[in-house]
């Protein structure tokens, strides 16, 4: 028979109960070694993100700006730009959070969190310029909180909020550094004279102008005919060539501009003798007595080419057939059309203003005696022959006058009827007016290539033609070649006696029995000569020498450490 001892079955009751009383007890220390050692592992990598976070913004402090504030950092400046330093440098370090700059409302008492500052404020309320508190805050997920949560059906929080700061300096390591005088090696240098340039005065010619040619060509004047003495005398003349005096004695000019290249061409005057002051006289200039040569009372050379003296009009634009000229809106840009012959009874269909005439071997004709193209109230009339047309007077007894509106003088126009002096720009009916000659009168763009053909042809008996006439075509470049030519104007008979106004042309014939053409061109003005003078050269002798040593602070490094 066995038997059993009750002793014994009643202490493995006891061993039971005595696990499930240690079992809590078991539990707790694992969640205090395991979650413990979880929280502890996070603190130590928050506390990692935090020193790394307070380091990159401690470097990226910009200390020369005045306050020193954050520089710039990935296309960002400013605080932006520390935010998304202090954010990507705590992410790297294993805490992603979004750090923005601290706003606390005691910086000695700080609530804020995931956050920076700059300047760091310490708990005794002193501020540090070279330091800056990071401040981060995260959660921590636990295994056996979180088990014992499931098994009470909650109440029990499964995370803890893991807190890390750091505080980051940057000091600047300074040292000294002699720099020993430099040593300068003497030398000797020598400084080129100054170059002045002077220009003499614009030299004016003898009384008013009477014509400029643009030709360089020596025969770009030609002066024909004879007449006697005393009265056969001539103004001021320009000319990029020269003269030729054709024909018997007298021939006298008053004042004339020219290439002296062409003073001893052969077959061309003027030449001196017999040119000059005291070998040209005349009673019409004032002289006691006439001389009997051809020649020159003042001769002017030329050094340079010289341009237009008086700007050629701009040409005006054709109405058309039929359609009358009207000063107020047409004035000077537009011309109506005279036709080709121009009579005695033209002025009953025409009344004073602007006429053209176009085309290749179109010639406007003023051929009947006695024409008189003042105008009524003394308006006027100008003519333009363009695209290659001309423009011929033949008949005794012509009288034109350039086109000026005036009814009165001064209802239409802002000044009176221009005499000696062409503005460059006055007021006619409201508008501005640039680019015209107010004086013209008879203005052709035929070119006269062969030299012959002329584009303005002025011939008949006591005329008086009161205006400006223009054969300036071609257009080239300036200054024109020696040998190019243009548009030709002949003068002659006694279209020569009465003429009043300036002529411009590339070429032009004077001819005709009598005469005495003055103009009343203003004062042709030659540009003064330009002279170029250079200093003696200077020489400056620098001796050597070796200057004081200096002592600065130099800048060796620069410390980055982690303060707190």
């Amino acid at each position: 028979m066995i038997k059993v001892d009750k002793r014994k079955r009643r202490e493995r009751g006891q061993t039971l109960i005595l696990v499930l009383v240690a079992l809590p007890l078991f539990f707790a220390l694992m969640a205090l070694v395991v979650d413990g050692g979880n929280v502890l592992v996070h603190r130590r990598n928050i506390q990692n993100a935090a020193d790394a976070a307070a380091l990159a913004i401690a470097q990226n402090i910009d200390h020369a700006s005045n306050p020193p504030t954050c520089g710039t950092y990935s296309g960002q400046s400013g605080n932006a730009a520390c935010n998304a330093l202090a954010s990507e440098y705590s992410s790297r370090n294993g805490v992603a959070a979004s750090i923005h700059r601290c706003n606390d409302a005691d910086p000695t008492n700080p609530t804020d969190t995931n956050c920076w500052a700059y300047p760091y404020v310490d708990t005794s309320n002193v501020t540090h310029d070279d330091e800056v508190e990071v401040r981060l805050k995260a959660p921590v997920a636990t295994f056996f909180v979180g088990v014992v949560d499931a098994l009470l059906n909650g109440g029990v929080s499964t995370t803890f909020n893991v807190s890390a700061r750091a505080v980051a300096q940057t000091d600047q390591v300074l040292g000294v550094t002699t720099i020993p005088g430099q040593t300068f090696t003497g030398s000797t240098t020598v400084l080129p004279g100054g170059t002045h340039t002077t220009t003499d005065p614009d030299q004016l010619s003898g009384g008013s102008g009477v014509a400029f040619t643009m030709s360089r060509v020596c025969g770009a004047i030609a002066y024909t005919g004879a007449g006697p003495k005393g009265t056969d005398v001539l103004g001021a003349f320009a000319t990029n060539g020269g003269v030729d005096f054709q024909g018997a004695a007298p021939k006298k000019m008053l004042w004339l501009a020219f290439d002296p290249r062409c003073m001893n061409a052969p077959n061309h005057d003027p030449d001196s003798p017999p040119s000059g002051t005291s070998q040209c006289t005349a009673v019409a200039w004032g002289d006691p007595t006439d001389s009997n040569n051809k020649c020159v009372k003042t001769l002017a050379p030329l050094h340079n080419p010289i341009n237009w003296p008086v700007r050629p009009p701009t040409p005006p634009t054709p109405l058309g057939p039929g359609v009358p000229f009207n000063p107020a809106t047409d004035y000077p840009s537009r011309c109506a059309d005279p036709g080709t012959t121009v009579g005695n009874n033209w002025t009953n269909t025409h009344p004073p203003g602007i006429y053209c005439v176009s085309g290749a071997g179109t010639n406007l004709q003023f051929s009947s005696n006695g024409i008189d193209l003042t105008g009524g109230n003394g308006d006027g009339y100008t003519f333009f022959a363009l695209n290659g047309a001309t423009i011929s007077t033949s008949g005794n007894g012509l009288k034109v006058q350039f086109y000026w509106p005036s009814s009165p003088p001064t209802a239409n126009c802002s000044i009176p009827r221009p005499t000696t002096t062409r503005p460059a720009s006055y007021t006619c009916f409201g508008r501005t007016i640039s680019n015209y000659d107010a004086e013209t009168l008879f203005y052709s763009d035929y070119p006269s290539a062969d030299g012959v053909t002329c584009a303005i042809c002025l011939q008949g008996q006591s005329g008086d033609l009161t205006g400006d006439i223009f054969a300036t075509k071609p257009d080239l470049p300036f200054p024109p070649s020696l040998t190019q030519i243009g548009g030709l104007i002949t003068v002659g008979g006694g279209a020569l006696a009465a003429g009043q106004g300036f002529i411009e042309s590339w070429n032009l014939r004077i001819a005709g029995n009598t005469g005495s053409y003055k103009g009343t061109g203003a004062s042709i003005v030659i540009p003064g000569e330009t002279h170029t003078t250079t200093d003696p050269s200077t020489t400056i002798i620098i001796p050597s020498s070796t200057g004081a040593a200096t002592t600065v602070a130099t800048t060796l490094g620069t410390t980055l450490d982690l303060s707190q």
